[in-house]
């Protein structure tokens, strides 16, 4: 397979991506022929009833439409083409193989602008059979453009929910700035868990120089491992309290170990507050300092 081929192939694939499996499927399972062509006249999809009564020839997609028929009919084929892409329908009766065969043909519009044009063929018929072969024919294009419409308007209500979508994980983004920077701002240690498990979820940077601990290493850790490793039981139990009274509490010494073993006292301060269904603790470890009468341990 040529470069070219390749492209026409990916471009092939992009259209029927846009306009969606819906219509591909419609397409592929009428008798009639149906075909679409870009703005520059050149084919980009045949379904299979088209493809079939091509197999024997060397005409496929990326070549131009009018290349489908005999030479002496091509500017017959290349008027209407021009036409069709004027924004005007088409009505055209044109050899295909043995046989001639009437071609219906829609500009496609999108945004204002014909950026190609569809079209729908049947084997030419007998004059008693024309005007029903015709409300068919006009039946499936209507189908056809009527699924289309439909996809593009899923498109535009998609595109609407995504952008909606990214404006509200754009907000999340900046209220979890906004958030991480008061935690900054103050100036004791602050320790955020979820009251259900008690696994550490947020931390300040003093809750990092308080431990001697990185604030990944904080993420993910046990509010118990905070403290000794005896007195670890104790606090699990009064976590479990706060969290069963609720409503804040402050009050007691208690101790931090640090991580290279030292015991430091301080002061917490707890509130409960539930975020998207989430029940969560925040911990204020105020430092106690030696003029208080405490010292490291």
């Amino acid at each position: 397979m040529d470069k070219h081929d390749d492209d026409i192939r990916k471009e092939t694939g992009i259209f029927l991506e846009k306009r969606g499996e819906l219509l591909k499927l419609l397409l592929s399972e009428v008798c009639d022929l149906a075909f679409f062509c870009g703005h520059d006249g050149k084919l980009r999809y045949m379904n299979e009833p088209f493809q079939k009564l091509l197999s024997n020839g060397s005409i496929g997609l990326g070549e131009p439409f009018a290349m489908l028929f005999p030479e002496k009919y091509r500017q017959k084929a290349l008027k209407a083409v021009e036409k069709v892409l004027r924004g005007l329908r088409v009505e055209i009766e044109l050899p295909l193989g043995d046989n001639p065969f009437a071609l219906r043909m829609k500009p496609f519009i999108e945004s204002g602008e014909v950026t190609g044009f569809f079209g729908v063929g049947q084997a030419a018929v007998s004059c008693g059979h024309k005007r029903e072969s015709k409300l068919i024919s006009s039946r499936l294009e209507e189908l056809i453009l009527e699924r289309t419409a439909e996809l593009i308007r899923t498109n535009e209500l998609l595109l609407g929910e995504i952008l909606e979508r990214e404006k509200a994980e754009k907000a999340l983004v900046e209220a979890e700035k906004k958030y991480r920077s008061m935690l900054e701002a103050v100036n004791d240690a602050i320790f955020v868990a979820d009251a259900s498990t008690g696994i550490i979820i947020h931390a300040n940077s003093k809750a990092s120089e308080l431990v001697g601990r990185p604030l990944e290493e904080l993420i993910g850790l046990h509010q118990t491992k905070l403290h000794s490793e005896e007195d670890a039981e104790h606090y699990k139990s009064m976590f479990r309290e706060r969290v069963r009274i609720g409503g804040p509490f402050s009050g007691g010494i208690h101790y931090i170990r640090h991580k290279d073993g030292k015991k430091i006292p301080v002061r917490i301060s707890s509130t409960l507050a539930t975020v998207e269904n989430r029940l969560i603790i925040h911990g204020i470890f105020k430092t106690l300092s030696k003029k208080t009468g405490f010292k490291n341990s």
